[in-house]
């Protein structure tokens, strides 16, 4: 899952180089007990599709037009698939990040995306971040 936060109307300036706050992880998600699911009001705002990701013939999914997301949702996926299409998926997945876009992954893949330029945010989290607008090399 992809999602971008400048078109939902509750992000920072695309510019920014601060941190996912927690005013907008509350503005952006309801707490449940021990689950964190998108707000009602952001739900209404996105796009959930079907994507290809081994699609050789494009780069991101066609509603999103150029990728540039915010945030992107990869968990428990890579793993299943070969090393080769790690890389092609995961390479994907990055360049269709933002500067500044977090990647959220599961525990199993680390190993996996810590080959590329994204920065674990806080150590054995699984969250990344893009800290430059060029494009990701796997």
């Amino acid at each position: 899952m992809g999602f971008d936060l400048e078109k939902s109307g509750g992000g920072k300036n695309r510019g920014s180089d601060q941190n996912f706050s927690i005013w907008d992880m509350n503005s952006c998600f309801e707490v449940h007990n021990t689950s964190y699911p998108v707000a009602c009001r952001l739900k209404e705002r996105i796009d959930f599709s079907f994507y290809d990701l081994l699609d050789e013939h494009s780069t991101s999914p066609s509603g999103s037009i150029y990728g540039d997301f915010d945030l992107i949702f990869c968990s428990n996926l890579l793993f299943y698939y070969k090393p080769e299409h790690q890389q092609f998926i995961l390479n994907k997945v990055c360049n269709s990040l933002s500067s500044g876009g977090y990647l959220v992954t599961g525990e199993a893949e680390r190993a996996i995306v810590e080959t590329t330029d994204l920065l674990e945010i806080s150590p054995l989290s699984a969250i990344y971040r893009k800290t430059s607008d060029r494009k990701a090399m796997v």
